[in-house]
């Protein structure tokens, strides 16, 4: 038979808990990130550089410089 006062010390029981604690904080962060609304932009370079966000386009044509 075990005797399961002297299984694990104080100090590694509170070892395991600041553990289990810092488990449970980085899980709560994951769930705040996975809350924030991301957006994609589309960055393009017309004499200046210009970005816009990617729900605003709605066509992306090709373009070359034979065109004109």
């Amino acid at each position: 038979m075990l005797d399961h006062g002297n299984v694990l010390s104080g100090a590694e029981i509170m070892e395991m808990a600041e553990g289990h604690s810092k488990i449970y904080q980085n899980a709560e962060l994951v769930n705040v990130l996975k809350k924030i609304d991301r957006e994609s932009y589309i960055s393009f370079r017309l004499d200046h550089l210009f970005g816009i966000s990617i729900k605003d386009v709605k066509e992306i044509i090709n373009y070359t410089d034979d065109d004109y």
